[in-house]
């Protein structure tokens, strides 16, 4: 009892001391790429992209209608806090459960004999057992927890620094500063591991319904618990090795898993129910079975699944790339951690192995940018294996200084190092870099304007909370050019926008007759679909114009969705015009561009990338129109973004050479002629 309160306290520790260190490099601003999205979600009650999380969506909601914050993004941001904190505290349970299990605990608690054959298998025996004598002698399976001294501590202490430096990797912290679904589910990988830890070491109806309560939760939350499922499958192949005779007493046990699993299941009844009642957020609009089975198998994103061989290379490349700045110098006890469990606890090194090799093989065919936080089983891999590393050189050290400070302080430097050299790289407490974007596009749109864009990271899932819950120029219509290539979308835009369309539009119901064509996988022709989805996006543009309208659309939208528009550079959009006259646009400050350059991610690059490309094209569109001034206005504001472009210090040079000879002309005096 005594040994379980030091730990209850240790993981409460380790629990508030992640937390308050990743209160401290939280976002207090809108996040990129979902935040926007998901934070909408969670404050209205809604159903978010696929595969619809409504373990995390009912948990956020709850959380962020606690009133700590002014801010809802603040609150959802501190959700994601908390539960990558509390991950932190479990993870030091399932390290410690995972050594005294597979490592040579419960399972493995048999004598060991010596002879010749294992002779130099025999240091954690000797190293326990205080025998110098055996000093030379590298890993032994040896029975952990009961020991007394520091020796008796390493399972304890190398659990600490292991779970140190996870809380200290790079993306493991990443979470716990911006909302997003991977926080809830590291803390839902945390329960899962020690719930199955601890019934494969002691089954009975009561670990077994909390194992499968714990996996069933994991799958109300993300899908990617099912990557944890071989891992799984090993424990129970490995204890129906050694109980193969009892198998059949066991029976009802393993009934109880089911139950629990299904019992957690039931969540996902939340999709239908809530998409019936037309949430302001209804992603896939799930309220029929074949939606439902759409939206909860993510059908939508299976195109960027093993789409190629280069695409595996790809992003394995950026996992192994990576780990130095995950981990810094304790992949060295990775590597430590590897070798000795491959030599004296096979078990733990094949269970380790199995998650680690699930994970990779997953998340490496998946072709998305973002794709770190797919990779977090296999951080946790590389940590369970850190923990062998961090007690076989306790140990080590433990007989060499033999004495406790020494030996604790060299083990913490490990993961001290990860958090002073990620400190700086995962804080994003100062970016503010897509509010300040957002806020710029929205104020400067004139009243009940209508946006076409596809910048979902940087503006577009932004503008859902905005427009939705800070009420921020909620007249502004916002829609996703790339969106409107799934039925529901374009059903909702028809729906909630009906007086852009008139009754029993031809155009609109040709495009979702294609559309469920595609959708069914029924023959279809691309052609006709491209086609009729360029002509529902036309129709768009000019019904928005009838009901009297301004219309715009980003840079990023391609030509050949305008055709037969003019495009008048208008503060960070298009405008998008049926004529050729001039629009003036009165300067607002657009200084959004300032708390992008105070941050280095590709996210902010873009967002500088688009100021610069506006700022450019309205300087090009006042210089057609001899608007000298203007012209140089405009320059000014992109030379701020890029001072050292020389096209652009090149047009500054001549706009103001040109301004100078209109000076001289107009003060030059007409000759007077002769009597």
């Amino acid at each position: 009892m005594l040994g379980k309160a030091k730990d209850s306290i240790i993981a409460a520790a380790l629990t508030v001391l992640s937390f308050f260190i990743y209160r401290s490099t939280m976002s207090r601003s809108m996040p990129y790429i979902d935040g926007g999205e998901i934070t909408t979600v969670l404050w209205t009650l809604g159903i978010a992209h696929p595969t619809g999380y409504p373990l995390f969506t009912l948990l956020g909601c709850a959380f962020v209608h606690i009133p700590f914050f002014n801010e809802v993004v603040e609150r959802a941001n501190l959700f994601a806090v908390v539960c990558t904190s509390i991950a932190g505290g479990v993870f030091y349970f399932v390290f410690m459960k995972a050594q005294l299990v597979l490592a040579g605990g419960q399972k493995e608690n048999a004598p060991v004999k010596k002879n010749k054959k294992n002779r130099r298998s025999t240091s954690f025996h000797n190293a326990q057992s205080g025998n110098p004598e055996g000093h030379h002698d590298r890993f032994q399976k040896k029975p952990l927890g009961n020991d007394k001294g520091l020796l008796g501590n390493s399972q304890r202490l190398a659990s600490i620094a292991a779970t140190l430096s996870l809380i200290f990797s790079k993306t493991f912290w990443t979470q716990g500063t911006v909302i997003e679904s991977y926080p809830l589910q590291l803390l839902i990988f945390a329960l899962i591991f020690l719930s199955w830890l601890k019934f494969y070491s002691s089954p009975n109806r009561s670990t077994a319904f909390v194992a499968g309560l714990t996996l069933g939760l994991g799958f109300t939350n993300h899908m990617t618990t099912v990557l944890a499922v071989p891992a799984l499958v090993f424990l129970l192949i490995s204890w129906y090795r050694q109980h193969h005779g009892e198998i059949r007493s066991y029976a009802s046990t393993f009934g109880f898993i089911i139950l629990g699993g299904a019992l957690a299941g039931l969540l996902y009844l939340y999709l239908p129910i809530r998409a019936s009642q037309h949430p302001i957020m209804d992603w896939g609009n799930p309220n029929n079975l074949q939606r439902f089975i759409r939206h909860v198998t993510a059908k939508q994103f299976r195109t960027w699944m093993f789409s190629s061989f280069d695409v595996f290379q790809h992003q394995l490349g950026i996992f192994y790339s990576g780990l130095y700045a995950e981990f810094r110098i304790t992949i060295l006890m990775v590597m430590i951690g590897t070798i000795a469990s491959v030599v004296a606890y096979k078990k733990y090194f094949w269970w380790t192995t199995i998650l680690l090799l699930s994970d990779l093989l997953y998340a490496a065919n998946y072709s998305i940018h973002n794709i770190n936080s797919y990779f977090l089983l296999g951080y946790i891999s590389l940590s369970l294996f850190a923990a062998i590393g961090f007690r076989f050189t306790l140990e080590r050290f433990a007989i060499i200084f033999r004495r406790k400070a020494v030996t604790t302080g060299v083990l913490l430097v490990f993961p001290a190092v990860s958090a002073l050299a990620n400190y700086n790289m995962v804080d994003a407490s100062n970016d503010y870099a897509v509010e300040s974007y957002t806020h710029d596009i929205l104020t400067s749109l004139p009243q009940n304007s209508l946006v076409l864009s596809y910048q979902w990271d940087t503006f577009v899932a932004a503008s859902l909370y905005y427009r939705n819950v800070d009420r921020l120029r909620p007249d502004v219509i916002v829609i996703d050019k790339e969106l409107l290539r799934r039925s529901w979308y374009a059903s909702q835009v028809h729906s909630r926008y009906p007086f852009i369309f008139p009754n029993d539009n031809p155009i609109y119901q040709e495009y979702q007759d294609n559309l469920r064509l595609f959708e069914n996988n029924l023959p279809y022709d691309p052609n006709v679909i491209e086609r009729s989805y360029s002509n529902f996006i036309r129709e768009i543009i000019l019904g928005a114009m009838k009901d009297g309208r301004d219309v715009f659309a980003g840079p990023e939208i391609e030509d050949q969705y305008l055709h037969g528009f003019s495009k008048v550079p208008y503060s960070l959009l298009f405008e998008l015009r049926t004529d050729t006259n001039y629009i003036s646009f009165t300067e607002t400050r657009l200084d959004g561009y300032r708390a992008a350059r105070k941050v280095n991610n590709d996210y902010s690059h873009q967002i500088l990338n688009f100021y610069s490309r506006m700022f450019q094209a309205r300087a090009a569109y006042e210089y057609s129109h001899h608007k000298l001034e203007q012209t140089s206005l405009w320059l000014d504001k992109a030379l701020n973004i890029d001072p050292t472009s020389q096209m652009l210090q090149a047009a500054k040079l001549q706009v103001m050479r040109e301004m100078s000879r209109v000076r001289q002309d107009q003060n030059v005096v007409p000759s007077v002629k002769g009597r």
